[in-house]
């Protein structure tokens, strides 16, 4: 079955000339368990440069729109800061923390770079009607510079949802698990 989530990177979403952006995705995607990688859809992507609150808002909305649950970057202090804002503006949105390392950032197989993957083997889609959309031209520029100094929020965003469905495939294709005292009863 497919899933569908809204996906967070939270950035300070300050405007200076240092200026971040968090990266906001609503993802649909299946794994099927013959496949080595996911079937995905980008059906919105947004480059959002306001604060907290606004993204709180922003987040919620889509998650109303698509009835769905909200996945989102939970390292260090901003996960408590996103749970907090969540749970006292928008407690109707469920939250799925997701925490990630270094390593798997940069794993070879399952890390940032897969959604270049998945791109060069038609396992990411966008919607005819959202190739031209500001978030996705984005979304585009940064894989396309994936591995260099550029900022990468929108695609961490995607890459929160395959990596949180890799961590539960990887756990359910497993062996099989045997009871220890299945024969010496």
């Amino acid at each position: 079955d497919w899933t569908t989530v809204v996906s967070l990177d939270p950035a300070a979403g300050v405007k200076t000339r240092f200026a971040d952006y968090a990266g906001i995705s609503m993802v649909k995607i299946r794994w099927p368990r013959d496949q080595k990688l996911p079937e995905t859809q980008v059906l919105e992507a947004h480059r959002f440069e306001q604060g907290l609150f606004e993204q709180v808002g922003f987040c919620a909305d889509l998650c109303a729109r698509y009835s769905c649950d909200l996945v989102y970057e939970s390292n260090a202090q901003q996960g408590g800061t996103y749970a907090n804002a969540f749970a006292h503006l928008r407690p109707e949105v469920r939250l799925i923390p997701v925490y990630t390392t270094h390593g798997a950032k940069f794993d070879t197989e399952m890390g940032l770079t897969v959604i270049r993957t998945l791109v060069k083997e038609r396992r990411l889609m966008v919607p005819e009607g959202q190739l031209d959309s500001e978030g996705m031209r984005f979304l585009l520029e940064e894989v396309r510079d994936l591995g260099t100094e550029k900022h990468d929020h929108i695609t961490c965003s995607v890459w929160f949802v395959v990596n949180w469905l890799y961590q539960q495939v990887r756990a359910y294709n497993g062996p099989k698990l045997v009871s220890a005292s299945a024969g010496s009863a």
